[in-house]
């Protein structure tokens, strides 16, 4: 089980280095080493994918391997109803490293009823089928185990961005690894920056809709 762990982090990993290939492209779509590096990446994403089935045909049950793939219930009226998920299924999902319910994207089904979830743009966690949640859910309180006032907002870093760092403008001495660094750097920051302004946005509306809602019980 470890082995398939591992493997399962390298592919995430390799499928985020891929994104961020794609999306340095976008600025710089001639650019010879993004262009091999994003090759490279590739192919090494259909070495681990093709790995990880194999290794997990070897030790998983054909009756396990069924409930990883099926997203119906038993045909057996008799048994629970159980609600499986299909990659980039949104959910509500128990964090372990933040202790809360948070929404959440499906990735993909691991073993033994457990699921690779992201939690944000780059929070991949392993998550257990009991603690994932469909997203309707949220508003079906009543039907759900899952209390609304513990989903929380993920808190913003300490330091807001608010502008791209000086030593990440490109310099005419620049090497081109130091600019393939810049603009990934750039990038990053600048999506960190998007997030931030999502999340101040979400605060402020969460923060107005607590102020009308104490109001109306005045």
């Amino acid at each position: 089980m470890e082995q398939i762990e591992q493997l399962e982090n390298a592919i995430t990993q390799q499928e985020l280095d891929l994104k961020d290939l794609n999306e340095l492209l976008v600025e710089d779509s001639t650019n010879e080493e993004i262009l091999s590096l994003k090759k490279e990446a590739e192919t090494t994403l259909n070495t681990l994918k093709k790995q990880l089935e194999q290794y997990r045909l070897t030790i998983l049950s054909s009756k396990e391997e069924l409930k990883l793939t099926n997203n119906s219930s038993s045909n057996n009226t008799n048994e629970t109803k159980t609600i499986y998920f299909k990659p980039n299924d949104q959910v509500i999902a128990w964090s372990q490293r933040d202790n809360g319910w948070f929404a959440a994207m499906i990735t993909r089904p691991s073993n033994n009823q457990m699921y690779w979830v992201r939690f944000g743009p780059r929070d991949n966690q392993l998550v257990s089928l009991d603690k994932i949640k469909p997203f309707s859910d949220i508003n079906s309180v009543q039907l759900s185990s899952i209390n609304t006032s513990k989903i929380k907002i993920r808190k913003l870093p300490k330091k807001t961005i608010t502008e791209l760092p000086k030593w990440t403008k490109p310099k005419p001495n620049d090497t081109e690894k130091d600019l393939l660094l810049k603009r990934k750097k750039r990038h990053q920051l600048k999506s960190l920056m998007k997030q931030q302004k999502e999340e101040e946005d979400l605060e402020t509306k969460k923060n107005s809709w607590k102020a009308f809602a104490s109001k109306m019980k005045k």
